[in-house]
């Protein structure tokens, strides 16, 4: 840091003659300079110029390249506090870079609309990398208030229970979904937000919503509370996440939903169990989400659903079951174990899921055990309602093989939202059973 700040003080310093960035520093710490203070890069020729700063006139000079500063990385300059072994300048060939500063020196050229666009932001950077994690981004809220238009009401994509969620724009175009916690008075909020950025710190699925980055910064402020002014600590607490242009599956369930044909819904039915396969059963330890509803079900421009807001999501350790004195979740969507005893497991989310998949296949949460209709009357009447809707369907050809699919999931649903925990199957099964390879226990309908 201090070759940096020696930097910054020979810019301001007109005794001096010259100045060289790359001479103060490199590795992560350079590349992240660069990215702050200058844009467009391009690789220039070592003998097609030489620059320098003038004390006279603080301009860059080059032979050839005017108005342009050369930035010189030498081989093997690997500082002491660079926090990657992955530095793309380590070991390398000595290079100039010509950049175009932004800080006056001449404007910078006209981008061609066939040059790809070079990410000039955090979040540009990280949503274009797949690989990257959210441990890894700290995002500044001002940049987040950059790009949702400093929280316009115009920007709002949705609101939940305490937070509202903002489209976010950045300079490249590409889209990104910021969600705000609203309130920082409410108890239990902080928890749920670093419930939710940890776990999905440990997340990377097709059918998971991917986190891009998030952002908890803390200010004192003067705030109400109870009738009276007091100082308190106000926290910002943010979470960047990709944007899902299709909304929630809630905005599409009904009868008569356009655009939901039955093969649609079965590929949103299998997404949200391999997704919900991957937090039971494919992580070190299992993932209980306790929060499944088509509301926490985000779907893609291709309808490819994602599970998100794991802000009530628990780590399963060793025990099969945990007991707790929280009733935080969804009416309808939560088993009679969790709120009647406080007990949470796997097959807890197996009851949501069960609740989804009829919701999904009849358009609404009307199944047997609310409306007390036989289990055989409620499968009969709902194909029946699929068999007209498919008839009239041009081009339909597979009018029995979807029949017999939309028969298969009203069984599992059905088998799902078992009062008795024990009889409800595992996600494996549920998979196994939905594609016809395991067969379904009857019995456990009666």
């Amino acid at each position: 840091m201090n070759k940096v700040a020696g930097f910054l003080r020979a810019r301001r310093d007109t005794t001096l003659m010259t100045t060289s960035l790359s001479d103060s520093c490199c590795g992560n710490l350079y590349d992240y300079l660069l990215c702050k203070f200058l844009c467009h890069v391009t690789i220039v020729d070592v003998d097609d110029c030489d620059g320098q700063f003038t004390n006279a006139t603080s301009e860059r000079r080059f032979q050839g390249v005017p108005e342009q500063i050369v930035i010189v990385t030498m081989a093997g300059d690997h500082p002491p506090y660079s926090t990657s072994d992955d530095d793309p300048y380590a070991n390398t060939t000595s290079k100039r870079i010509a950049m175009t500063p932004i800080d006056g020196g001449g404007a910078a050229p006209a981008r061609s609309p066939d040059t790809p666009h070079v990410p000039t932001t955090l979040l540009e950077t990280m949503l274009l990398d797949e690989s990257s994690r959210p441990r890894d981004i700290l995002i500044p809220l001002q940049e987040l208030k950059d790009i949702t238009d400093n929280f316009s009401v115009d920007r709002i994509l949705g609101h939940g229970g305490f937070s509202v969620v903002y489209k976010g724009v950045l300079r490249n175009g590409e889209l990104i979904a910021v969600k705000r916690i609203v309130s920082s008075l409410v108890p239990g909020l902080q928890k749920q937000f670093e419930s939710e950025v940890y776990h999905l710190m440990l997340l990377k699925h097709p059918n998971i919503v991917r986190c891009i980055g998030y952002c908890y910064e803390t200010r004192n402020a003067c705030l109400e509370h109870s009738g009276k002014y007091v100082f308190a600590e106000k926290a910002e607490r943010l979470l960047c996440l990709e944007y899902m242009p299709k909304g929630s599956l809630r905005d599409y369930l009904s009868d008569k939903s356009s655009g939901h044909d039955w093969s649609t819904r079965y590929n949103i039915i299998e997404g949200i169990c391999f997704g919900l396969c991957y937090l039971h059963m494919q992580m070190d330890k299992p993932i209980l989400h306790l929060d499944l509803k088509p509301a926490n079900i985000l779907l893609d421009a291709d309808m490819l659903p994602k599970i998100s807001d794991f802000g009530l999501s628990r780590l399963l350790d060793k025990k099969e079951t945990i007991c707790t004195t929280s009733r935080d979740g969804t009416f309808g969507y939560m088993s009679q174990e969790f709120l009647n005893g406080g007990k949470i497991s796997p097959k807890s989310d197996i009851f949501s899921l069960g609740v989804i998949i009829l919701e999904v296949v009849t358009g609404h949460r009307d199944y047997p055990d609310v409306t007390r209709t036989p289990s055989e009357d409620f499968i009969e009447l709902t194909i029946r309602k699929w068999r007209n809707v498919l008839q009239r369907t041009p081009g339909c050809w597979s009018l029995i093989i979807d029949c017999e699919q939309i028969k298969r999931c009203l069984h599992v649903g059905l088998i799902c939202v078992n009062p008795d925990r024990t009889k409800r199957p595992s996600i494996a099964k549920v998979i196994s059973m939905l594609r016809g390879s395991e067969s379904i226990d009857y019995d456990i309908l009666q």
